[in-house]
């Protein structure tokens, strides 16, 4: 019996390692690695003299990277800016991979309308040496309401530009940001600069990332529990083949795990139903809903189809982090505004479906209108600037309908709402 009673500390402890490591990798301080300044950078300033612009760009205080822009008022502006090189021959740069996030310290005395960060990455794959046009270029746009005294943008949210993509017909693989070779890093005052002085001086440049990878960690964890766990296993095995009372405890042992394993079945059971997002009901949750629901019955069913407008430009200008959040608010949103007999889903990206037992076609109009007018005017997007609206299209399911055939109608009734500028709700009887 003396593994088993020895062993008893040791599950406990190995838990409290493992949340350890993984709550401290958490706040462990972020690895740096500093491109500028540094004692060996070699950064350059550049105008559209060349391009026939009218900027003319000169240092102000070479060391401390301040460069001044000059637009003069009879020629077009294309770009004015900085570049830092990392390398020697265009070729050989810098590998970023293992980092997730640039830093960047700027002082401004500038009304730009866009500030340009962006990189050059070069593989042979796609990349010529001796050509620096042909390295993959990634860059991503500060607006005004961007622009501090420190700015961090994730590499997730770079891109590659347009012009650089058009013509290439590059394989897949290659059609998103590479940060594993970059030969340059750069800063540009962009879009159609007023005629006089803009300055700009970066201070600081730092790319930063973890130690120690999320998936590193998780991989190194699984597979320290997996070889404990076997030899555990083997352990206990030796220990039951010479003990007839240690081979009950063992089936003690796997008849309370199979509880647990049945208790987790049916908590993987009840979140296979759920939005992992929202936490709102999927498409199947919601069809299992619909199943139990009595859909022939006298009483009316309607059903409400809502659709975040714009959802796409979210993403775009605020990042795929504040999407989410926006589509989580909206789940709250509308949940407040349903009743416990109401069945509420996630249909797919930025839909939500609402079924209203007992609510007739005119009156889940009103509640379709009171759900909209609710988002359009929540306090939460309000403090983040941000104008989210839905649109909402509202039919009531016929007697006996599918509700695939409901559903479509609604559909339509929301493709006219859609027509009609969005933020608007629509009946189906108001479309016939």
């Amino acid at each position: 019996m003396k593994p088993l009673v020895h062993g008893r500390w040791l599950l406990p402890a190995l838990l409290l390692l493992t949340l350890s490591l993984v709550v401290g990798h958490r706040f462990m301080p972020l690895r740096q690695l500093v491109l500028l300044p540094t004692a060996e950078d070699v950064r350059f300033i550049y105008d559209d003299t060349d391009a026939g612009g009218g900027n003319r760009v000169e240092w102000v205080d070479y060391d401390n990277n301040h460069f001044r822009c000059t637009r003069g008022s009879d020629k077009p502006s294309l770009y004015c800016g900085l570049n830092l090189s990392l390398s020697e021959d265009e070729v050989h740069g810098v590998d970023l991979s293992g980092f997730e996030q640039l830093r960047i310290d700027l002082e401004l005395d500038t009304t730009a309308p866009l500030i340009a960060l962006f990189m050059r990455n070069f593989n042979s794959a796609y990349s010529t040496a001796g050509s620096s046009e042909s390295a993959q270029y990634i860059n991503f746009h500060l607006e005004p309401d961007d622009y501090a005294p420190s700015v961090v943008v994730r590499f997730d949210e770079f891109r590659l530009a347009d012009w650089w993509l058009n013509g290439r017909n590059l394989p897949r693989q290659y059609r998103a940001p590479e940060f594993s070779n970059i030969i340059l890093v750069g800063i540009s005052l962009s879009g159609e600069l007023p005629a006089g002085p803009h300055e700009a001086a970066v201070k600081r440049l730092v790319v930063e990332g973890p130690w120690v990878s999320a998936e590193a960690l998780y991989l190194g964890i699984i597979s320290a529990w997996l070889t404990g766990a076997v030899a555990f296993l083997l352990l206990q095995l030796t220990h039951h083949y010479r003990s007839a009372s240690a081979a009950r405890q063992q089936y003690s042992e796997l008849y309370q795990r199979h509880r647990a394993l049945h208790s987790e079945a049916q908590t993987l059971s009840e979140l296979s139903r759920r939005d992992g997002l929202t936490g709102l009901l999927n498409r199947y949750g919601l069809m299992q809903a619909v199943d139990a629901l009595d859909m022939s019955a006298e009483a009316p069913v309607s059903l409400l189809l809502l659709d975040v407008d714009h959802f796409k430009r979210i993403n775009d200008r605020r990042g795929h982090l504040e999407g989410d959040n926006v589509l989580v608010n909206v789940a709250q949103l509308i949940a407040s505004a349903t009743r416990a007999t109401d069945i509420l889903a996630r249909w797919g990206g930025e839909e939500f479906l609402i079924l209203l037992p007992g609510i007739s076609g005119d009156s889940a109009l009103k509640r379709g209108e009171s759900i909209r007018q609710s988002i359009f005017e929540a306090a939460c997007f309000r403090e983040k600037s941000l104008a989210v609206t839905v649109s909402v299209g509202v039919t009531e399911i016929r007697p006996s309908e599918s509700l695939e055939s409901a559903l479509a109608r609604a559909d339509q009734c929301l493709y006219r709402a859609k027509g009609l500028g969005r933020n608007c709700c629509v009946l189906e009887r108001e479309i016939s």
